[in-house]
């Protein structure tokens, strides 16, 4: 009977020492900068926003076939979004008297909140930064076409807009969970 008692604390006192370390490392992921836990590679898809934009963009593989995540080819720092982020709020452009205003219809499917928008002000010419900034440097893919090395951005990579001064910045990294 005594020996069932012990076995029965050991087994108690093990499983609390699991908890306890669990417990632990929870409190310290909790108090990391969750950024610093992982990042994800840009696919095929991602969508990017402009601080100064209220519309989204889809970034579209321009490059040739390099890596895959599951089904999602990556982007390269060659990969750019094309097309533009509506109306341009920036400071400096908005601002501006001497440029044309317009209206424009952001359909929800392509707007930052997900809502149909009704957004006026200088239509967005975005002019884009020739360098990704804040991509993966320790992971690189040969693009055969020019002969070099190329960065992969992340979800913690971005664009400068020359023209508003806004951060291009990603709001979705493309990658989909496949079952």
């Amino acid at each position: 009977m005594k020996e069932a008692q012990d076995n029965k604390r050991m087994e108690y006192s093990d499983h609390n020492e699991e908890d306890m370390r669990i417990e632990k490392m929870m409190r310290e992921i909790e108090g990391m900068d969750q950024s610093k836990i992982y990042k994800e590679f840009l696919v095929d898809g991602a969508l990017v926003a402009c601080q100064y934009g209220k519309k989204v963009i889809k970034l579209k593989k321009g490059s040739s076939s390099f890596t895959y995540v599951g089904c999602d080819e990556v982007l390269t720092d060659k990969d750019r979004p094309t097309g533009t982020c509506g109306v341009c709020h920036a400071p400096q452009i908005f601002g501006n008297p001497g440029l044309e205003k317009k209206q424009k219809v952001i359909p929800a499917n392509e707007s930052i909140s997900g809502k149909q928008i009704s957004d006026y002000g200088p239509e967005c010419m975005m002019e884009l930064s020739q360098v990704w900034q804040g991509t993966e440097k320790e992971m690189l893919v040969w693009d055969i076409g020019d002969q070099t090395y190329h960065s992969i951005p992340t979800n913690e990579s971005f664009l400068v807009c020359k023209y508003g001064g806004g951060c291009i910045y990603p709001i979705d990294s493309g990658q989909k969970i496949e079952n």
